[in-house]
């Protein structure tokens, strides 16, 4: 089971977002490969395939490059270093906190004093509770003959691990299947 949780910062108020609540390393190994390793690869990607010196839209291709001309280093020996830097904090909140809060996109935070859950979701897949219908995006690489269906940034894969698919329509159906069996698993 994963338990998603919001949290009130007391002093301001402020509510966040949905958050998978991680107490063990097993599990965050899991989120990293499901939710960080997509960006991070679109980031290389990106970097690697860059022929025209047009400017980087991912956020992680622009920070290795900004760490590489800083440091003199090759973007590749800057990426591996910031991932493996973040994944070690991660990792070093759980051992001095107990978990570790981790967002979709690859942040992650801890429970303070001044913090309170005040919303909790379990569900028997990793996936956030506040994807929908509208998160659902089909993808066809350049000259590819698959399509691939994502909700939010996370891939579909079915229960026989297929995750690309012959035609748009049935990759998308293959998506809202996907996303209404996860919501009817919420506990």
């Amino acid at each position: 089971m994963y338990k998603f949780v919001k949290v009130r910062d007391n002093r301001i108020g402020l509510v966040s977002n949905w958050k998978l609540y991680c107490n063990d390393i097993i599990q965050l190994i899991e989120h990293t490969e499901k939710y960080c390793g997509r960006l991070i690869g679109q980031g290389i990607e990106e970097y690697f395939t860059n022929n025209t010196g047009a400017e980087l839209k991912s956020n992680w291709a622009k920070l290795c490059v900004m760490r590489g001309e800083k440091n003199k280093t090759p973007f590749y020996i800057e990426s591996t270093i910031l991932e493996n830097t973040i994944y070690k904090n991660k990792a070093n909140c759980i051992f001095k906190n107990g978990h570790v809060l981790l967002n979709d996109n690859g942040s992650y935070m801890y429970i303070t004093d001044s913090d309170e859950i005040v919303e909790t979701v379990e569900k028997e897949q990793m996936i956030y509770p506040h994807y929908s219908k509208s998160d659902i995006e089909i993808k066809k690489f350049e000259n590819g003959k698959h399509y691939y269906a994502f909700i939010g940034k996370l891939e579909v894969v079915d229960e026989d691990g297929n995750k690309k698919w012959n035609t748009y329509e049935y990759a998308e159906k293959m998506a809202i299947d996907y996303l209404n069996n996860l919501n009817t698993a919420i506990v």
